[in-house]
């Protein structure tokens, strides 16, 4: 009708503005579709109902808008849903969008995308950004499958939830799924020396299944000790050892690449089947790591992590991020003039265990003086493949499975690579007012506090990390900091012993320091180098 009549109609209440024909449709759904602004602003501004009125399939009038890629529309309705009920409006619709249960998987595909459209619309509308943030916050501690399924949403969308806000919500769905579904607690022994195949050997003993069990209690033969210390040393310690494994290598920045083992001994049948197994056991105590909420000392390199949330793949990207002085080398190359350049198929591997030098073959196509152009493009990306893919193939593909069976996959499609990273290894930085405020003091002497402070002030980043794990267990802070430090708060309090000759103890499980008596603060500080440098592992001191 003309937009006179509409009017007319609309202002005598003769025309029933919540009238739905067959399809369970209304005058909005159909202004919506069109585009007509005026016909749009006039029903909602005399019935704001009609905005959540559903058809047959659970779609609003703004549903309808979006689907048709009327963002004019959408933005018309959106405002006017927050002016005149902020609380309701678009938010019931999307509810219903997300918490409708189908038969019609595509339906309900369709229902997700469109949800995750709209609300993705919202986040860059300046004017609504606040009320999303205000709705994530009133939402995070709602229950049910259509809260879970909006924050799922939400939480994909970049940059609107902190990372903070989301490491607190997969820590609380891990929580919830450990609560609803079976999970058979572990305890572990394992021996310091020969650590991994010990461990290898305890997995199995107890019968652990990565994505039904979890690590709770570990010691260590020989040890007297209880309680959360030695679990966090046991994780702390595992990084450790899968270093002096040589399962990985650190590159320029410290992060880690695979060393190529079974390649290396693929004619070694039993020595490449324990090094899988290695590699699958690092996949799954990095997730049972996230799930206990401790930390581990592996820094994978990106795209490992990628790989490990099935990210996609950009090899030349990769290889930059993972070996840029490889990267340089292989693309220098590929600048010389082709016909003075033998390009060789095969990259030398140096065997950690031995030292000797291996020529591995790689993939090779034909490469002819017509095909110059695409010789030189193609092989920096033919290389970085097989170093990064296809010779550690089998490395990847154990690390993952150990990874993907510990750890559930809606939580991991929330994750980006750096964020897994952290997750893994925690914050390696820390910052000494964060510290301090995050500190319970029981100490009898003000001095004595004021001393520790300043030690730890002029303590390089190295000694903190080594002071954290001599008092916490820790090889690394949760995300988060210190506030999120687990079990008890980092607290300082008196030691006994004789006055400049007693090094410093600790109480890991409950993440306490005690200070022995010291004259000066050099004393405390000689003493407190001397615990932290050669008293970190085991319970020597504690």
């Amino acid at each position: 009708s003309s937009g006179i009549n509409a009017e007319y109609g609309i202002a005598t209440g003769v025309a029933d503005l919540q009238y739905q024909n067959e399809e369970k449709t209304t005058a909005l759904h159909l202004a919506a579709v069109s585009e007509n602004i005026a016909c749009i602003e006039m029903i909602v501004d005399y019935d704001p109902n009609t905005l959540t009125i559903p058809d047959r399939w659970g779609w609003s009038a703004v549903c309808y808008a979006a689907f048709h890629s009327k963002w004019t529309a959408v933005r018309i309705m959106l405002e006017r849903t927050f002016r005149l009920r902020r609380d309701s409006g678009l938010w019931d619709t999307i509810y219903h969008l997300i918490g409708r249960r189908s038969d019609d998987a595509q339906l309900q595909r369709k229902n997700h995308t469109m949800a995750y459209e709209l609300i993705a619309y919202v986040a860059e509308q300046d004017l609504l950004r606040d009320y999303l943030k205000d709705f994530v916050e009133r939402c995070a501690d709602a229950r049910g499958a259509a809260c879970e399924g909006m924050l799922l949403v939400l939480l994909r969308i970049p940059g609107l939830v902190s990372t903070g806000a989301k490491f607190k919500y997969i820590k609380k769905m891990l929580r919830a799924q450990e609560y609803n579904t079976y999970t058979r607690h572990v305890s572990l022994t394992v021996g310091r020396r020969h650590y991994m195949s010990s461990l290898l050997s305890a997995t199995d003993r107890v019968g652990f299944v990565g994505s039904k069990s979890r690590i709770v209690s570990a010691s260590f033969r020989g040890e007297i000790a209880s309680g959360p210390g030695p679990l966090r040393e046991f994780f702390s310690l595992f990084g450790e050892q899968a270093l002096q494994e040589k399962l990985f290598t650190a590159n320029e920045e410290g992060k880690l690449l695979f060393t190529n083992l079974c390649a290396l001994y693929k004619d070694v049948p039993a020595k490449k089947t324990r090094f899988l197994k290695y590699y699958r056991l690092c996949g799954e105590m990095i997730g049972q790591c996230i799930r206990s909420n401790h930390v581990i000392s592996l820094p994978l390199s990106l795209y490992i992590l990628n790989f490990l949330l099935d990210g996609p793949k950009n090899v030349k990207l990769d290889l930059e991020q993972a070996d840029k002085s490889q990267y340089n080398a292989i693309n220098n190359m590929t600048q010389e003039e082709f016909a003075d350049l033998m390009l060789p198929f095969y990259l030398d591997i140096m065997d950690p265990l031995t030292g000797k030098t291996s020529e591995v073959p790689i993939r090779r196509g034909p490469i002819g003086p017509d095909d110059v152009v695409k010789a030189k493009t193609g092989y920096l990306v033919l290389l970085a493949r097989a170093k990064l893919y296809d010779i550690p193939r089998e490395e990847l593909v154990a690390l993952k499975e150990g990874f993907q069976d510990s750890f559930p996959v809606a939580l991991r499609e929330l994750l980006t690579p750096r964020e897994l990273g952290l997750l893994i290894v925690g914050e390696e930085t820390l910052d000494l007012q964060d510290w301090m405020e995050n500190t319970d003091s029981h100490v009898s002497s003000q001095e004595t506090k004021t001393w520790f402070w300043e030690c730890v002030r002029l303590m390089g980043q190295e000694d903190r990390l080594l002071l954290l794990h001599f008092a916490t267990g820790l090889s690394g802070l949760p995300p988060g900091g210190f506030s999120r430090l687990p079990g008890a708060r980092f607290t300082m309090c008196d030691g006994r012993g004789v006055e400049d000759a007693s090094l410093p103890s600790a109480a890991t499980c409950m993440n306490c320091i005690r200070l022995p008596p010291y004259s000066s603060q050099e004393s405390m500080q000689k003493h407190l180098l001397i615990a932290v440098r050669y008293g970190h592992k085991g319970f020597t001191f504690g």
